[in-house]
């Protein structure tokens, strides 16, 4: 009889401290261990990518006396911190810029590389893809709902490339009496484009539009 009451007060004891130790408060700093094989914590979001920012900067290539043309894309949180950097190749500079800010759509920013249109991930700064068809340089360019529209100074006249990175029409010159395109603007499914030189009147572009479903293109009068 002692012994079975000796049992019982073991188990008794055993069962109290067992639960005094899980009514325990966790020390200071101290996380509780997980009670479940498996479990894991849920990371903390990372924070949100506020603002791209492109800064184009030039430096003399002592060897060769050249210079050198480096574009460097960085994106900032709200508190002003760096999320990702991106830099350029250096390029030997020309007349026209090598590098071009094309800007930020959804969740891609696109840049102008040495002719080639650029896509990053807007959260990582990862490439996405790089299409080499585009060939322009000095840049001017528009956001359409189904592909980034482009034109540069010394040609192509208009270029579409879709979001994809596949290119959709590249058109090298409207007419050859004209131009130094210069400006794009988009408008009810067509691309206007605008070229400064040749046969324009000074101070006023010639004008050409592009329908952006068949790509055909016509002088505006």
């Amino acid at each position: 009889m002692k012994r079975k009451k000796r049992i019982i007060m073991v188990m008794l004891l055993a069962a109290l401290t067992l639960l005094a130790a899980c009514a325990a408060p966790t020390a200071p700093g101290k996380e509780p261990s997980p009670t479940l094989a498996g479990v894991e914590e849920t990371p903390a979001p990372k924070p949100a990518v506020s603002r791209i920012a492109f800064q184009r900067e030039t430096a003399w290539n002592q060897g060769d006396e050249a210079q050198l043309e480096q574009a460097t894309v960085t994106a900032y949180t709200d508190a002003g911190d760096v999320l990702w950097s991106y830099k350029t190749p250096e390029y030997e500079m020309t007349e026209l810029d090598r590098t071009g800010e094309i800007g930020w759509k959804a969740d891609g920013y696109y840049l102008v590389e040495d002719g080639a249109v650029v896509s990053l991930d807007a959260r990582t700064g990862e490439v996405l893809w790089r299409n080499d068809d585009f060939g322009g340089a000095s840049t001017a360019s528009a956001f359409g709902d189904d592909a980034i529209y482009l034109c540069g100074y010394y040609g192509p006249d208009f270029y579409a490339v879709g979001y994809d990175g596949t290119t959709r029409k590249r058109i090298e010159t409207f007419d050859p009496d004209y131009y130094w395109a210069s400006r794009i603007e988009l408008s009810d499914g067509k691309a206007v484009v605008y070229l400064d030189g040749g046969a324009a009147e000074e101070g006023q572009a010639k004008a050409f539009t592009v329908d952006l479903e068949t790509f055909s293109a016509s002088a505006e009068e």
